[in-house]
């Protein structure tokens, strides 16, 4: 697997609670008070690309737990072994420069310095870019999750069905 390079002159960095100030989030205004919530969790760790200040392109890691859609009221914990790669967006003036191949690749990197073995990803029905970039990068598709989710009728299920591909 040829590794992406990141191009010139964009960087990565890491988003704590001690230095998301220095970050201009304007691109994703709307998630900014998400980014704020859960940087406090000490198990999600937090990594965008840089246009000098400018946040392009954000994405996430939780070391201890599988978080579904917020739509589905529920968390489930993870093996001591494994990582979760979750909420990945890139800005749409900055689409096209492999921002994903490349932080897709980082991730995983950071999960094993983390001592993980393994790691999950949850690709939403239809989002090929993001499919092709998780195989591309060597990971399998293991399984296929239905959920039903009904607030005023307290339904809330998910299936984990073994994927026959």
């Amino acid at each position: 697997m040829n590794t992406p390079l990141l191009p010139t002159p964009y960087k990565v960095s890491e988003i704590t609670e001690k230095n998301i100030q220095e970050y201009d989030f304007s691109l994703f205004a709307d998630k900014y008070p998400r980014f704020v919530e859960r940087i406090h969790n000490d198990s999600y760790k937090f990594y965008v690309v840089l246009d000098k200040r400018k946040v392009c392109y954000y994405t996430w890691i939780s070391l201890t737990h599988f978080i579904f859609p917020r739509y589905v009221k529920e968390v489930r914990k993870l093996d001591v072994d494994t990582a979760f790669l979750f909420d990945s967006q890139c800005a749409k003036e900055y689409r096209g420069n492999g921002f994903h191949s490349y932080m897709n690749i980082f991730r995983l990197q950071k999960i094993s310095e983390a001592n993980k073995t393994k790691a999950l990803g949850l690709i939403l029905a239809g989002n090929m870019p993001a499919l092709k970039v998780q195989l591309k990068s060597g990971m399998k598709i293991t399984h296929i999750i239905s959920t039903f989710y009904c607030d005023w009728l307290n339904i809330n299920k998910i299936k984990f069905t073994k994927y026959e591909g």
